[in-house]
């Protein structure tokens, strides 16, 4: 965590922008999102298709395309909506206080 502000603190003296440091900060987020989705959508097929409705409701519709597209679009915008906070809040902070402690 530490090293992510010396980073941020080190570009942000050698003039990067604001939209390079958000880059910089958000694309490992972003591939852990996407990678939480590809596995969280398989897993979440089976138990609640299969298992859930197959023993517990016998007559259930099941889960749609249409749910599980919306509910990816939806854990995408809370992490943006995180990440985007976050990174605003390093990206606006000052990097003579985090280089102080180097």
């Amino acid at each position: 965590m530490f090293q992510n502000y010396f980073k941020i603190a080190i570009r942000k003296i050698m003039c990067a922008s604001e939209t390079g440091l958000y880059y910089l900060l958000s694309k490992d987020f972003i591939k852990m999102i996407g990678f939480s989705v590809l596995l969280a959508v398989p897993l979440s097929y089976v138990f609640y298709d299969k298992l859930f409705l197959y023993f517990l409701i016998r007559y259930g519709l099941g889960l749609g395309f249409v749910e599980v597209v919306i509910s990816a679009l939806f854990l995408f915008f809370i992490g943006f909506i995180f990440i985007i906070w976050q990174t605003n809040k390093v990206a606006k902070s000052n990097p003579a206080m985090n280089l102080r402690y180097e």
